[in-house]
């Protein structure tokens, strides 16, 4: 634990471009998610919660319309000095976002045509978005490449605290699942807008400019098959659970996956940002990962009662559940290979181990949800953790 902490705060990693950062940015993301589900779960009948969280479902797609692959060769590029990139690209994720405004506004008017007019609503609000907020994380890479990750932890975190206050406080004074809906998609609108408007103060649009558009659109959908195994479940179950069940779903996985996202992010520190270091093998290990998911494991069966009553006494019905979905921790040892394969930039493998899983995830809380409600799909999504998990270690060991 000590070689840890001071791993993690060491002098240099506080420097602009230091590692610490976009650890810190990852973390602000989880504990502001986290820290947004116990309040809105006092504030939000199930019902009403599960609604809200299937529209949020669907926002992870619209990555895939604005080309959020293009992160990395935009990033590329300004560390190369073609800051004009950036506009190029700005302009290249507007295009295709036109199709997301689409894609949502067909969905809006197929709720519409069902009679669900609350959903179509909230499909159609997003709809606009698409193009002139999602397109606009661009500058997150500008910064990146430019090596001011601090200035975007800093951004990020604006964000974070102005996404939650807005949510929190539209629910509490209105009760309305729109209103608070509308406040999430304004309040990340907004640090954008001024990302953005940073980055064009610091660029000369003369610069020269690279073409990287066919690199974005081949990563985009190498992590299209990532984003939509992460939303896909809540889509099933709320297709067979209705916005009840999906709550219900969410707060007995809740728990286990921000764990699990800890794991993942250290592990991402360890061996992606500090890979310059021969030794990262000695910091993170199968063994290693096994034996903390182990005692993750016990610790977790322990104390879990106790958790539930303290941030979510409405569910506790789902304590036991949620112990067993915990075995799920073992399935943290996969980070591993993926992230040495992306560091070996053998990408086939993650693609493969993405499609896998979701078509295990599909399969699997489908046929749960249709026969044992939400333990069943609980049940699934652990079972599609786990074999794609034992399959991607023994396939490409």
């Amino acid at each position: 634990m000590k070689k840890i902490l001071a791993l993690l705060f060491s002098k240099t990693h506080f420097q602009e471009d230091g590692s610490f950062w976009p650890v810190a940015s990852m973390f602000i993301a989880s504990f502001f998610s986290f820290l947004n589900a116990v309040l809105l779960s006092r504030l939000f009948a199930p019902e009403e919660y599960g609604v809200y969280r299937y529209v949020l479902a669907w926002i992870i797609l619209s990555s895939f319309f604005t080309l959020s692959g293009s992160h990395l060769p935009l990033t590329q590029a300004i560390q190369g000095g073609k800051d004009s990139t950036f506009f190029s690209v700005l302009k290249m994720r507007m295009r295709y976002g036109f199709l997301g405004v689409l894609f949502f506004l067909s969905i809006a008017a197929y709720y519409y045509l069902q009679g669900n007019t609350q959903l179509s609503l909230l499909f159609a609000l997003y709809a606009p978005f698409v193009a002139v907020s999602e397109t606009l994380t661009s500058y997150v890479a500008f910064l990146y490449g430019k090596k001011k990750v601090r200035l975007n932890f800093y951004i990020d975190l604006f964000s974070a605290i102005l996404g939650s206050v807005s949510v929190i406080l539209a629910v509490y004074f209105t009760q309305s699942i729109v209103i608070a809906f509308l406040a999430n998609i304004v309040s990340t609108w907004i640090p954008r807008l001024i990302g953005v408007a940073y980055v064009a103060s610091q660029t000369r649009e003369a610069t020269e400019t690279e073409n990287v558009e066919k690199y974005s659109f081949k990563l985009t959908l190498s992590n299209s098959f990532e984003a939509l195994a992460q939303s896909l479940d809540k889509m099933i179950v709320f297709h067979f659970l209705g916005g009840a069940g999906l709550s219900f779903y969410i707060f007995a996985t809740l728990f286990v996956d921000q764990i699990r996202e800890v794991l993942r992010i250290l592990i991402w520190k360890y061996i992606l940002i500090d890979s310059s270091e021969n030794n990262y093998r000695d910091k993170v290990s199968f063994r290693k990962v096994f034996l903390y998911s182990f005692g993750l494991f016990l610790v977790y069966a322990i104390f879990a009662p106790l958790l539930y009553k303290l941030f979510f006494p409405q569910y506790v019905s789902v304590v036991f559940l949620s112990i067993v979905y915990s075995l799920s921790f073992f399935s943290s040892v996969v980070f591993i290979s993926m992230y040495e394969y992306q560091l070996q930039k053998k990408t086939r493998h993650v693609i493969i181990y993405n499609v896998v899983l979701l078509a295990l995830i599909l399969v699997g809380v489908t046929v749960g949800s249709i026969n044992y409600g939400v333990t069943g799909a609980v049940i699934g999504l652990l079972a599609a953790r786990l074999i794609s998990s034992v399959g991607m270690l023994r396939a490409f060991k």
